[in-house]
C-alpha cells in the first residue's frame, strides 16, 4: 500500500460513536489464520494491517481545515462513508458530500478509479429510498447506475443487534481486499474469534468471581463470629448461583460450606436507631422485636430477618426508655423521660388513645399484665402506678413508700403481684390488686438495683445492681436464695430469666452479657456483648439492646440440623440404608435382629425380623425394594421379604465365619458377601445357591464386598490393608489396590457412574480412587480425627458422605475432597455406617449407641430458596454492599 491511510472515515458529528467503533474494529483486526498456505491466495496482496485509519478528530491539528482533509483523502486507499437519516439542510451531510467527492476527484486526477474504493457503513435509513429515510448523501446517490455502491447495514434483518453490527463491518471489510477473499470466510474467522474472546472472557470474569466468592464466604465466615448470621446469609446471597442448572455464576465449595454453617445460626445485629438502645423485648409468639431509644423513637423488627417492619413509632418528645408487648403481641407500651407512658397498634404503629399521664418525672419502665388488661410504671417520681389498658385511667393511687427512683417494674405470671427495683438498694413486692407492699423490702445489694423480674413460675425474683452482682430471692418469704452472682466488673443494668427458668442472663455497663445457670449460679458460655436484655419465648434466643445504636441477637446455642432418631435396637447398630425409593431404612444390629423403619414418621414398621442366631452386621434392600439380604455373625446370610419379614430361602450357607456384608447386583439377581473366613461368594439371589467358587485372594477378614453400577465389578476390601477388583462374570481378580497404604480398609462404594470408588480407611481417612485407570484421585479426605468406618457417594456422584469411630459425619465435595460444612453430631459413640438417601435429601447413620439417625440434608438449591425468599424484601445496604467489595 503507497498511501498513508488504510482507510478514510467520513461521518456527522452525530454518528461518531460509530465512526470511533469502526475505526477500533479495522486498527485491531487481523485475517484469519486459515488462510495461510493457501496456494489459491497471493499473500503479497494482502495488507498485513489495517491501520492506520484517519478520523478528523484524531488526526487534525491546527491549521488549514479544508486543506488537511483534502490531503487525508488522497493519502487514504479507502472511503468508508457511515450513512444515516439525511435532512436537506444538514450542514455536515455537505461535508460528507464534499469529502465523498474530493475522493472520486483525487481518483480522477490519479487514474485510479476510487468509486471502487467508497464503502457504506449502514447504521440508520434505508439508501436510495428517495423520501425521508434516505441515508446516502447525494454524491451517492449520483453515481451513475454502474457505479452505485451497496454497503454493509447494522439493522440488516430489523434491529442493531451484535452480530448484525459485526456482520456488516465484516462485509465492508471483504469488500477492501482482493475478490478470492471472500465474506464467508472472514466471517468464519470472526465467529470463531469471537465465541474465543467470549471463552477467554467468562474464564477471566469467572476467576474473578470465583475469588469474590471465597472472599465472601471467609467474611461471612466472620460476620457470624460477630454475631451477624443474617448478615452473612444476605451476603452469601450475593455469590451463590441463582440456579444451579443455570448458573449466572460459578459455584464455590466455600460459598456453599460458609451458608450451609450460617444457616445454624440465629443472631444478628440490627441496625436503624440513631441514638442509644435503651430496651428491647420480644413479642410472646418469638416473632418480633420491639425496641426502645433515645432517638426518641420505638421500632418493630422481624426477629427472623432483622428487617424493620414498618416506620418507627414516633409521639414521644423525649428519650424512650423502654417498650414491651402484649400478651397477644397486638399492642404495645412504651415508658419516656417526658413523663408518660403510651400505648401503640403493635401492626399499624399508629397511638392507642391519649398518652397515660400521672408521673411527675421521667418514667423508666412500662409492661403489660399477663392477661394484657393493666400496665404497670416505674418513675423516677418515686412512684409505681398501674393502668387501665384499655382506657388509659390509673387504677387506685401510686404504689407509694419508695425514697429513691423506681427503675423498673414488672407483674408476676399470674398478674397478682408487682415486683419493683429501686434506686435505694432494694427490691419491693406488692400486691396488685390492692397496691400495697407484700413483706419487707428485699434487702441486700449495696448499691442501686436497676432491674429486677419474677422467674417463670412465679416462685424465684432476680434482680440486678450497680453494685455488679445479680441476686436471687424466694418471692414468698423474700430471702436470698444461695450467694450473689459475681462476675461482672461494671454496674448490672438488666436481668432476665429464660423461659423455661433455667438461665439468667445479665447484662452490665459495660457492655458484657452473661449467661448464668439458674440453679448453680455458674456463668454458662463465654460473655457476649450487649447492655439490656431479652429472651425470646419460643427460641433460645436473647436481645440485646447497646450504647452503639444497634441491637444484637445470638442463639444461646448452635442450631443442629434437623434429625429424627430411630430408636428400637437394644444393641449396637453395625449398618442402615434407605430402601430405593427413599420411604423405608433397613438396619441391622448386634441385638441380632434387622429393622425396617418408616422415614417419614421414624416408627418401626411391623416387628423386628428375627432369625439370626448372632448379630447381625449388614442389611440391605434389593433394587426393587422387595427384598432385604442380611448378614450375620452366625456365618449366615438371609434373604427377607421386605414387606412381611419373612424369610424366602433357607439361610445361604457356604462361609465357615462371621460374614460382614451381603449386597445385591444392581439387577436383583445375584448377592456377593464378603466374610471373616478370608472368601467372597457370589449367589443366586433366587435360589440362595453359590454361583461359581468363592472368590479367594485376601490373606484376612474380608470387611466388605459390593458390585458395581453395572454388575461387571465387584470390589472388596480388607484387614489385610489391601482392597481388590474382580470381574463379577468369571471371579478373575482385576487388581489389587492400596498395597502401599499400611492400614486396615473398612468399606469401599462405587459412585453412580463406576468410574469411581470411595474407600474408608482406618487411617481417618477417605481416599478416592479412580476404577478405570487404578489410582488415586487428589489428596485423601482430612478431617475424621478416629479411623473411618463407612463412605458413599450422593445419587448424583457429587458428595462423599463419611462415617468414623469420632462419633462425627462428613460430607465432602467428590470433586475436590474438600469438606462441605461442619460435621453432623449428635450421636455419642462410633458412628459405623452412612448413607445418602435417593433423592440426596437425607443421610442415614448407624451407631455403637444403638440410635439409627435420618439427618435433613437439603440441596443446595432449596437452601438458596429458602433463604432468597426469606431475605427477598431485606438487600444488602449500598453501604454493605460497598464494605464487602460488591459494587
Amino acid at each position: 500500500m503507497n498511501k498513508k491511510y488504510f482507510a478514510f472515515i467520513s461521518y456527522k458529528r452525530e454518528d461518531e460513536d460509530w465512526a470511533k467503533w469502526f475505526q477500533n474494529e479495522l486498527e485491531n483486526y487481523h485475517l484469519p489464520s486459515t488462510l495461510n498456505g493457501r496456494k489459491d491466495i497471493n499473500f503479497e496482496e494482502l495488507p498485513k494491517e489495517f491501520r492506520p485509519v484517519f478520523r478528523d478528530i484524531d488526526e487534525l491539528k491546527a491549521g488549514n481545515l479544508p486543506e488537511q482533509i483534502y490531503n487525508a483523502l488522497k493519502d487514504s486507499l479507502n472511503l468508508v462513508v457511515i450513512c444515516s437519516h439525511l435532512l436537506s439542510d444538514d450542514e455536515e451531510a455537505k461535508w460528507v458530500n464534499k469529502e465523498i467527492s474530493d475522493f472520486i476527484e483525487i481518483g480522477v486526477k490519479e487514474g485510479i478509479d476510487n468509486v471502487r474504493h467508497i464503502y457504506p457503513f449502514i447504521v440508520d435509513g434505508i439508501p436510495y429510498a428517495g423520501d425521508e429515510r434516505e441515508c446516502f448523501p447525494k454524491a451517492l446517490r449520483d453515481l451513475p447506475k454502474q457505479q452505485e455502491r451497496i454497503g454493509g447495514n447494522v439493522k440488516e434483518g430489523g434491529n442493531v443487534s451484535d452480530q448484525s453490527r459485526e456482520r456488516a463491518f465484516v462485509k465492508v471489510l471483504a469488500g477492501m481486499l482482493p475478490d478470492y477473499i471472500t465474506f464467508d470466510m472472514l466471517w468464519d474467522k470472526f465467529e470463531r474469534d469471537k465465541i474465543k474472546k467470549e471463552q477467554e472472557e467468562k474464564e477471566k470474569k469467572d476467576k474473578l468471581l470465583i475469588v469474590q466468592s471465597r472472599f465472601i464466604a471467609e467474611m461471612s465466615n466472620r460476620v457470624v463470629d460477630e454475631g451477624d448470621a443474617f448478615l452473612a446469609q444476605r451476603l452469601l446471597l450475593e455469590v451463590l448461583p441463582e440456579n444451579l442448572d443455570n448458573p449466572n455464576r460459578p459455584y464455590t465449595i466455600e460459598a456453599e460450606s460458609s451458608l450451609r454453617e450460617v444457616l445454624l445460626h440465629h443472631n444478628t445485629i440490627i441496625r436503624g436507631h440513631t441514638d442509644y438502645v435503651s430496651s428491647t423485648a420480644f413479642s410472646f409468639d418469638g416473632k418480633h422485636i420491639v425496641s426502645a431509644s433515645r432517638d426518641k423513637t420505638i421500632r418493630i423488627w422481624d426477629a427472623e430477618t432483622g428487617k424493620p417492619v414498618g416506620t418507627p413509632l414516633v409521639g414521644h418528645t423525649d428519650y424512650v426508655n423502654s417498650a414491651a408487648f402484649s400478651s397477644d403481641g397486638k399492642l404495645i407500651v412504651s415508658a419516656s423521660d417526658d413523663k408518660t407512658v403510651r400505648i401503640w397498634d403493635a401492626k399499624t404503629g399508629r397511638p392507642v388513645g391519649t398518652p397515660l399521664v400521672g408521673h411527675t418525672n421521667g418514667v423508666n419502665s412500662a409492661a403489660f399484665s399477663p392477661d394484657g388488661k393493666l400496665i404497670v410504671s416505674a418513675s423516677c417520681d418515686q412512684t409505681v402506678r398501674i393502668w387501665d389498658a384499655e382506657t388509659g385511667k390509673p387504677i387506685g393511687l401510686p404504689l407509694e413508700g419508695h425514697t429513691e427512683h423506681n427503675t423498673s417494674a414488672a407483674f408476676s405470671p399470674d398478674g397478682k403481684r408487682i415486683v419493683s427495683a429501686l434506686d435505694d438498694y432494694t427490691v419491693r413486692i406488692w400486691d396488685a390488686k390492692t397496691g400495697r407492699p407484700i413483706g419487707l423490702p428485699l434487702k441486700g445489694h449495696g448499691w442501686m438495683v436497676s432491674s429486677a423480674v419474677f422467674s417463670p413460675d412465679g416462685k424465684r425474683i432476680v434482680s440486678a445492681s450497680w453494685d455488679r452482682t445479680i441476686r436471687i430471692w424466694d418471692a414468698e418469704t423474700g430471702k436470698p436464695v444461695g450467694a450473689p452472682l459475681a462476675g461482672h466488673d461494671e454496674a448490672v443494668l438488666s436481668v432476665v430469666f429464660s423461659p423455661d427458668g433455667n438461665l439468667i442472663v445479665s447484662a452490665s455497663r459495660d457492655g458484657i452479657v452473661i449467661i448464668w445457670d439458674a440453679q448453680t449460679g455458674i456463668p454458662i458460655g463465654k460473655p457476649l456483648k450487649g447492655h439490656y436484655v431479652n429472651f425470646s419465648p419460643i427460641f433460645k434466643c436473647i436481645a440485646a439492646a447497646s450504647v452503639d445504636s444497634t441491637i444484637r441477637v445470638w442463639e444461646l446455642e448452635k442450631s443442629k440440623p434437623h434429625r429424627v432418631l430411630l430408636n428400637g435396637h437394644t444393641e449396637a447398630v453395625i449398618s442402615a440404608s434407605f430402601s430405593p425409593d427413599g420411604k423405608h431404612i433397613v438396619s441391622a444390629s448386634c441385638d441380632d435382629t434387622v429393622r425396617v423403619w418408616d422415614v417419614e414418621t421414624g416408627q418401626p414398621i411391623g416387628l423386628p425380623i428375627e432369625g439370626h442366631t448372632s448379630q447381625v452386621n449388614f442389611s440391605t434392600f434389593s433394587p426393587d425394594g422387595k427384598r432385604i439380604v442380611s448378614a450375620s455373625s452366625d456365618g449366615t446370610v438371609r434373604i427377607w421379604d421386605a414387606k412381611t419379614g419373612k424369610l424366602l430361602v433357607p439361610p445361604l450357607r457356604g462361609h465357615f465365619d462371621s460374614v460382614n456384608s451381603a449386597t445385591f447386583s444392581p439387577d436383583g439377581k445375584r448377592i456377593v458377601s464378603a466374610s471373616r473366613d478370608k472368601i467372597i461368594i457370589i449367589w443366586d439371589a433366587e435360589t440362595g445357591r453359590p454361583i461359581g467358587l468363592p472368590l479367594k485372594g485376601h490373606t484376612s477378614n474380608v470387611n466388605f464386598a459390593g458390585f458395581s453400577p453395572d454388575g461387571k465389578r465387584i470390589v472388596s476390601v480388607s484387614s489385610d490393608e489391601t482392597a481388590k477388583i474382580w470381574n463379577a462374570e468369571t471371579g478373575r481378580l482385576i487388581v489389587t489396590l492400596l498395597k502401599e497404604y499400611t492400614t486396615e480398609v473398612a468399606s469401599a462404594a462405587f459412585s453412580p457412574d463406576g468410574k469411581r470408588i470411595a474407600f474408608a480407611l482406618f487411617d481417618k481417612t477417605v481416599r478416592i480412587w479412580d476404577a478405570v485407570n487404578n489410582r488415586q484421585i487428589g489428596p485423601p479426605l482430612v478431617g475424621h480425627t478416629s479411623l473411618v468406618n463407612s463412605a458413599a457417594f450422593s445419587p448424583d456422584g457429587k458428595r462423599i458422605v463419611s462415617a468414623s469411630d469420632d462419633q462425627t459425619i462428613r460430607i465432602w465435595d467428590a470433586e475436590t475432597g474438600r469438606p462441605i460444612g461442619s460435621p453432623l453430631e449428635g450421636h455419642t459413640d462410633a458412628v459405623f455406617s452412612v448413607a445418602f438417601s435417593p433423592d440426596s435429601k437425607r443421610i442415614v447413620s448407624a451407631s455403637r449407641d444403638k440410635v439409627v439417625i435420618i439427618w435433613d440434608y437439603p440441596l443446595l438449591q432449596e437452601l438458596i430458596d429458602q433463604t432468597r425468599e426469606r431475605f427477598k424484601d431485606y438487600p444488602l445496604t449500598p453501604d454493605e454492599r460497598k464494605k464487602y467489595y460488591l459494587e
